[in-house]
């Protein structure tokens, strides 16, 4: 379909077993960045991704009016829009 195969809820899901096998298939990224991660998390996520040349993906997981986040917290470090959208181009090539 185009897209990039991501690894979300990395933390919360606590099946970091499962991650080893998913890159060695094609993985393209993982969610590092979530509003339940804790900064433990994401610089272990961050840094898993970054060894296996993998995005680095986040996002606040906002999916209702009274959810526990606002929209767009936490904040998503911009490089991994230019990592993303480097990994989309290879698609549209």
């Amino acid at each position: 379909a185009g897209g990039c195969a991501v690894y979300a809820h990395a933390g919360v899901a606590k099946h970091e077993e499962s991650i080893a096998p998913l890159i060695r298939k094609g993985l393209d990224g993982i969610e590092a960045t979530h509003s339940s991660h804790s900064r433990w998390h994401v610089e272990y996520f961050t840094k898993l991704a970054k060894k296996n040349g993998l995005i680095a993906t986040g996002g606040s997981d906002f999916h209702r009016p009274d959810g526990p986040v606002e929209p767009g917290f936490p904040r998503v470090p911009p490089e991994c829009w230019d990592d993303a959208l480097r990994r989309l181009e290879r698609w549209t090539r």
